[in-house]
C-alpha cells in the first residue's frame, strides 16, 4: 500500500480531495474504530443491564435484551445508510448552531439527504402542499445522484487506485473510467445491488458487519470488469474474502491509531490515512485475485484485465494499451486543453454562474426549507461562480507560466484557491459598500476572516478549480462545439442583454432580503439588522 501512494501520491490526494468534496466522503477511515466500538458498546450496555451477563447464556429473544437490541440495529441501519461520522458531525452542528459552511452542506445533501427530507415534511415551514412537493422532488433528486453517480464514482476510485500498483504516472481522468457508455449502467447495479444487500443484512446486526466483509471487492471486481453481472460480481466477492474476513478486519483495526491521529488532527492527516487505506485493500485485492484464479473459483475468466496487473515500464495503462514504451510527459497524463475560442468562454461563464445558483438554492432549501432567489442580482445566475471558474480555465490556457504549473495537479489547486479566495473576499466588500447588505458571512467557520472568506471554502474552490481546468472545461467545449457558430452567437447575444439588463435593475433596486443578503438564523446576523 505505501509502494502504491508512493508511486503516485500526489494523483491519488488530489482524488481523494475531489471525491470528498463530490460525495462528502470522509477523510478518515472509520472502519477499525466502528467494528470495535459498536461490539463493545453492545457488549457493555447487555452487562449493565444483567449483572451476571454471559456470552455462552445470551438470548438474543431475552426480553430485557429488546430495547438494547433495537437501538443497535438502528445504529448499524443508520451507519449504513449515512455514514456514523457524518452522524456524529451532524450533532456537533445541531448543538453548537452550525447551520452553515461546505462541509456542514455535503454532508446533508449526500450523507443523510433522506433524512433531510423527513424533517424538511414535518417542519412548520411547509405547509403549502407545493413546497412539500418540492422538497420530496429534492430528496429523490439526492438519492438519484447517489444511485447514478456516487455509485459509479465509486468504481472510478477503485479503478483508479488498481492502475496506480503497476502504472506509476496514472491519470486523475481514471475516476471517469465508469461513465463510458458501454460500461456505465453495469457499474451502477453492481453497486446497487450491493448496497441492497448490505442494508437488507443490517438488520441482523452483526451479519451486517460479516457482509461488509464479504461484498467488499464487488467495487474492485466492477473495476477490472465492469460487464460481469452484479449477482455474479457478488458471488465472487463472497468467495474471494472466504477465509480473509477476520484478516481484512485485523486490516482495519491496524488503521486504528491513525484514525485517532486523523481526529486529533481535524482530519488533516486523513488526507493521508484514506489513500494509503484506499491502496492497501487494492493490494489486498491483487493477491486474493491471484489465487480466485489460481483455483479456477467461479466465473474466474472473467478476470481477463491483463494489463492491470503485469509489471511493465509504460508509465500509463492507456500506453501499455497501444504499445508505447516510453514515459510519457506529465503534461500527456492529463491532456490538457487550451483550445478555447471567446464564445466558450462566454458560455462557461453563464453555465458556471448558473451551477452556483443552482447551488446556493439547494444549499437554504436542505437548511431552512425555503425556496430563496440567492444573490445580489434577480436572474437565475451568481456572477461570482462565472468569473472564477471562467477566469480558471481562461489563465491556465492562456499564460505560459500558468500552463506549466497546470502540468501539476497541486500547485494548480493552490493557485486557484489563493486566487478564488482573494475574488471572494474582495466581492464581499464590494456588494457591501454598493448595497450595504452582506451576500454571505461565514463567522463562526473555522478559520474565517472578517466572515468574509473561510477556509473550507477556499479548499472547495481550489478542488472546484481543478475540475473546471481538468474536466468540466474540456467536457463541455464538447458539447457546445457541436452547436454551430451562428447560434452560439445567438445564444450569446441574447444572455448577454439579459445579464446587462439584470445588472442596471439591480444597480437601481438591489435584490436583498432574508435568506439573500442575511441568514435569520444567525446572531451575529440579527444584531446588524437590528
Amino acid at each position: 500500500g505505501k509502494q502504491i501512494l508512493k508511486s503516485n501520491l500526489w494523483t491519488l490526494i488530489l482524488a481523494g480531495i475531489i471525491i470528498t468534496f463530490i460525495i462528502g466522503k470522509t477523510s478518515i477511515n472509520e472502519n477499525s474504530y466502528q467494528n470495535v466500538k459498536l461490539f463493545n458498546d453492545l457488549i457493555q450496555d447487555i452487562k449493565n443491564e444483567s449483572k451476571t451477563f454471559s456470552l455462552d447464556e445470551f438470548d438474543i429473544n431475552d426480553y430485557r435484551y429488546k430495547e438494547i437490541i433495537i437501538n443497535y440495529t438502528n445504529r448499524v441501519i443508520d451507519q449504513e445508510l449515512y455514514g456514523s461520522l457524518g452522524s456524529r458531525i451532524s450533532d456537533f452542528n445541531n448543538k453548537n448552531n452550525i447551520r452553515k459552511g461546505i462541509f456542514f452542506t455535503i454532508i446533508k445533501m449526500i450523507n443523510n439527504g433522506e433524512n433531510q427530507l423527513k424533517s424538511f415534511i414535518r417542519s412548520d415551514t411547509n405547509t403549502v402542499p407545493q413546497s412539500i412537493a418540492i422538497l420530496i422532488t429534492i430528496g429523490l433528486v439526492i438519492i438519484f445522484i447517489k444511485i447514478s453517480f456516487v455509485n459509479a464514482l465509486k468504481v472510478g476510485n477503485a479503478r483508479l487506485f488498481l492502475e496506480s500498483i503497476n502504472y506509476k504516472k496514472t491519470r486523475l481522468r481514471v475516476l471517469e473510467f465508469p461513465f463510458r457508455e458501454e460500461i456505465y449502467y453495469a457499474s451502477i447495479s453492481n453497486i446497487l445491488l450491493k448496497d441492497v444487500y448490505k442494508l437488507l443484512w443490517s438488520l441482523t446486526i452483526v451479519g451486517g458487519i460479516i457482509k461488509h466483509y464479504s461484498y467488499l471487492m464487488v467495487e474492485y471486481i466492477t473495476a477490472e470488469n465492469p460487464n460481469i453481472e452484479a449477482e455474479d460480481c457478488i458471488k465472487m466477492s463472497r468467495i474471494m474474502m472466504n477465509g480473509y474476513k477476520w484478516k481484512t478486519f485485523l486490516l482495519d483495526v491496524s488503521f486504528l491509531l491513525w484514525n485517532i491521529l486523523s481526529i486529533l488532527t481535524l482530519g488533516i492527516i486523513g488526507i493521508i490515512v484514506t489513500p494509503y487505506y484506499e491502496a492497501c485493500k487494492a493490494e489486498l485485492y491483487r493477491v486474493l485475485r491471484e489465487d480466485y484464479i489460481k483455483n479456477k473459483e467461479f466465473n474466474y475468466k472473467e478476470l481477463n484485465d491483463k494489463l492491470l496487473f503485469v509489471n511493465n515500464n509504460y508509465g500509463t495503462y492507456e500506453n501499455a494499451k497501444i504499445g508505447k514504451n516510453k514515459k510519457p510527459r506529465i503534461l500527456d497524463i492529463y491532456e490538457l486543453n487550451t483550445n478555447y475560442d471567446r464564445w466558450d468562454y462566454i458560455l462557461f461563464f453563464f453555465i458556471f454562474a448558473f451551477a452556483g445558483w443552482i447551488w446556493e438554492v439547494g444549499y437554504f432549501a436542505l437548511h431552512f426549507g425555503v425556496l430563496v432567489n440567492r444573490g445580489a442580482m434577480y436572474g437565475p445566475w451568481l456572477p461570482i461562480y462565472g468569473f472564477g471558474c471562467t477566469l480558471a480555465i481562461l489563465l491556465f490556457s492562456k499564460f505560459k507560466l500558468l500552463k506549466k504549473i497546470q502540468t501539476n495537479p497541486l500547485k494548480t489547486f493552490f493557485c486557484v484557491m489563493v486566487a478564488c479566495t482573494i475574488l471572494e473576499y474582495l466581492t464581499s466588500i464590494y456588494l457591501e459598500l454598493r448595497t450595504g447588505h452582506k451576500y454571505w458571512d461565514y463567522t463562526g467557520i473555522f478559520m474565517n476572516i472578517n466572515g468574509r472568506v473561510c477556509l473550507e471554502n477556499s479548499i472547495f474552490f481550489g478542488a472546484g478549480g481543478c475540475l473546471c481546468i481538468y474536466f468540466v472545461g474540456p467536457w463541455l467545449q464538447k458539447r457546445t462545439n457541436l452547436i454551430t457558430e451562428k447560434t452560439r452567437l445567438v445564444i450569446c447575444t441574447i444572455l448577454i442583454c439579459l445579464f446587462l439588463i439584470d445588472t442596471t435593475v439591480s444597480q437601481v433596486h438591489p435584490h436583498y432580503g432574508d435568506y439573500i443578503s442575511n441568514d435569520p438564523s444567525l446572531e451575529s446576523v440579527k444584531s446588524i439588522d437590528e
